[in-house]
């Protein structure tokens, strides 16, 4: 690239020009459309120059698709199921654990300390377990 914009040789430092000027002549309102096209150039520009240096023609590859984003189930963003799964697990381990550590204390009364400790150990490693399966769980 700074061969060009060095020699003004065209290429890269042309489009930088025809942008400028395009921009200088429709004005700010079509500042996102010019950009846009400037940088779709100088990408075109980027993979010619690929092509070159691997001896690849642009024609035998095709044209650049980008890949289909992720989607778990009904068609969500792998993301927001995977967020949704945990803020549930999260949600209902803490629940059960407020309603054992209540039933423990009317019943046990003062006798519950050891059972409440072990409630809220098995809701943290229930939340522990989830959290590391689901990064362990290979993605879709």
């Amino acid at each position: 690239m700074s061969e060009n914009v060095a020699h003004g040789n065209g290429g890269v430092d042309g489009e930088i020009r025809s942008a400028v000027a395009a921009r200088g002549e429709l004005g700010a309102a079509y500042d996102d459309v010019v950009a846009e096209g400037l940088v779709e150039r100088i990408g075109e520009e980027i993979d010619r120059r690929i092509d070159a240096r691997l001896g690849v023609s642009s024609a035998s590859r095709g044209p650049y698709t980008a890949p289909a984003p992720r989607t778990g189930g009904a068609g969500a963003p792998e993301w927001l199921v995977r967020t949704w799964s945990t803020l549930a697990v999260a949600v209902l381990s803490a629940g059960t654990g407020l309603v054992l550590t209540f039933l423990l204390a009317v019943v046990l009364g003062s006798e519950a300390v050891l059972p409440i400790i072990g409630v809220w150990m098995s809701v943290a490693c229930a939340n522990a377990g989830h959290s590391l399966l689901r990064d362990l769980a290979p993605r879709r």
